[in-house]
């Protein structure tokens, strides 16, 4: 697929969900790219499907609350910065890359 223009791909959060932001600082480029977590601060769901029931040892529909604390968010947003700065070491300085940036493009 290509696109001579940049393409935004949207989305939708419903429901209230905590943001977490941070950002990279490229090494060769020192410039900043913008990084943000959405997440829900907790949240339940319930499971019905049988096959996925019967690989958590289940025989009924299960319901489980999950729990997004704030470590664990942070983990992810320090882990995004070591897959830019692997980028940046591979295709060269931000913005070159043009995938990183708020927009992405499709070549």
């Amino acid at each position: 697929m290509q696109s001579d223009v940049p393409v935004s791909f949207p989305w939708v959060i419903f429901g209230k969900f905590q943001k977490t932001r941070s950002d990279y600082l490229g090494e060769e480029s020192k410039k900043a790219v913008v990084l943000t977590v959405h997440s829900f601060p907790s949240m339940t769901i319930s499971i019905t499907d049988d096959d996925t029931l019967e690989d958590l040892g289940q025989s009924q529909p299960a319901t489980y609350t999950l729990n997004a604390p704030a470590d664990k968010v942070k983990s992810t947003l320090n882990e995004m910065k070591e897959v830019l700065k692997l980028f940046e070491n591979l295709y060269g300085p931000f913005p070159t890359m043009s995938c990183i940036s708020r927009r992405w493009v499709l070549r």
